[in-house]
């Protein structure tokens, strides 16, 4: 949907955060705030491409072993982090991401992507008030 109406989309997932976000013309705006919620709230997680999506998670953790900067990064953690989970890689290890199961993505997703720990920022050529107004009519995203 985002792509057909001329937008990009995309996500990145840091130590403390996983951010989608969305790069599309201001007159999409009530659009996009239903395709994001939708997905984050009532994602499908179709069992061919949660592996599909395994698979290139698994390539970029070989892509970013081939990185000598990265490495360094991923090693430093591990020494000084020795008990905080700061010391695992973002992406994960290997072993772990190849064992991981739809079922196990699904309930790992239900427990922490929840609408307590959900922001919305969102920026454009629109009044405030406009976005404020198109959240709030989409509350049953947040409900508990």
């Amino acid at each position: 949907t985002i792509d057909a109406l001329g937008g990009n989309i995309n996500a990145y997932t840091s130590f403390d955060h996983t951010c989608y976000y969305v790069e599309i013309a201001s007159g999409h705006l009530a659009k996009t705030i239903d395709v994001i919620g939708s997905m984050i709230r009532y994602p499908e997680f179709p069992e061919e491409r949660f592996r599909s999506e395994r698979e290139v998670i698994l390539r970029e953790r070989e892509l970013g072993m081939d990185n000598p900067e990265h490495r360094l990064f991923e090693t430093f953690n591990s020494q000084l982090y020795q008990q905080h989970p700061v010391r695992f890689p973002i992406i994960g290890l290997k072993p772990m991401i190849a064992s991981v199961t739809r079922e196990m993505m699904v309930r790992y997703y239900t427990r922490r992507y929840t609408p307590g720990r959900t922001f919305w920022v969102i920026t454009g050529d629109f009044q405030p008030e406009q976005a404020f107004d198109e959240v709030r009519k989409r509350q049953s995203y947040y409900a508990e």
